[in-house]
C-alpha cells in the first residue's frame, strides 16, 4: 500500500514548440511527466483539422511526419493527448497548440 500525503496529480507537460531536423535535440513532440505505463492516447491535428499522427502508446510521439509518411509541413498544429492519471485513476485530457519548425 502506497500512502500519497496532499493531492498528487500528474500533469502532462508539452511543449510548444519541436523541431524534427535530425540533430538529436527537440526532434520529437514528447509528453513529459506521466507515468509511462499510463494508458495513453495521442492525436495531432492540421490546421484544417485533419489527423496528421496517432499514437495509443505512450513512448511512440511524433516526429513530424505524416500519415501518409511523408514530412508534415512547418507550421501550428493542435494536439490532444489523453493519459490516465495512476495517482487519482482518472483520465485527463490535454489540449493545445504546438509548434513545428524545419530549418
Amino acid at each position: 500500500t502506497v500512502t500519497f500525503a496532499g493531492e498528487v496529480v500528474s500533469i502532462a507537460d508539452v511543449p510548444n514548440v519541436f523541431t524534427p531536423n535530425g540533430d538529436g535535440q527537440n526532434d520529437i513532440l514528447k509528453i513529459m511527466s506521466i507515468d509511462p505505463s499510463a494508458e495513453f492516447s495521442m492525436t495531432i491535428y492540421n490546421r484544417w483539422g485533419k489527423k496528421v499522427f496517432v499514437s495509443e502508446s505512450n513512448g511512440d510521439f511524433w516526429g513530424g511526419s505524416s500519415r501518409l509518411g511523408g514530412e508534415s509541413h512547418a507550421g501550428t498544429y493542435y494536439y490532444e493527448v489523453i493519459y490516465r492519471d495512476i495517482c487519482t485513476d482518472e483520465d485527463k485530457l490535454k489540449t493545445g497548440y504546438v509548434q513545428l519548425m524545419r530549418e
